[in-house]
């Protein structure tokens, strides 16, 4: 660079005016390499704030998901307790009537209790997958 700019005082300016960097080959590779640099890092922050996205996205699905959760939980409650509230129906009041056959030796043979269903679903706490409470 140094024998053109001897030969033309004026060809930096010339160049800078029209937005051309004269460069000698090992500006250049340093050059391109900070462009690299540069791009890579562009892609690695746009990287970032997609995965900050999928992130906040991916927070507000939990929490409903949670909250369905949380509402199938009650609704296999309430099954339960209809199961149950059944089957104390048809102990303390259909096998009372039916034994009656029995002790008219119309058939043979008892008839079998059906057992209760003793368990209930477990409740979800972690806050996070709690659905959001309603003000009104």
């Amino acid at each position: 660079m140094a024998p053109a700019l001897e030969h033309d005082p004026g060809l930096l300016e010339h160049a800078m005016a029209r937005r051309v960097h004269i460069a000698t080959p090992t500006t250049l590779i340093s050059l391109l390499r900070t462009a690299q640099y540069a791009w890579q890092q562009e892609a690695l922050s746009e990287n970032a704030r997609e995965v900050f996205e999928l992130g906040k996205l991916l927070h507000g699905r939990l929490s409903t998901l949670g909250g369905h959760v949380e509402g199938l939980g009650r609704a296999l409650g309430r099954t339960v307790s209809a199961y149950n509230q059944t089957v104390g129906s048809l102990e303390s009041r259909v096998l009372v009537t039916a034994r009656r056959f029995n002790e008219l030796g119309l058939v043979d043979g008892e008839l079998e209790r059906p057992p209760g269903v003793a368990e209930f679903p477990r409740t979800v706490t972690a806050p996070e997958l709690s659905a959001p409470e309603m003000v009104e």
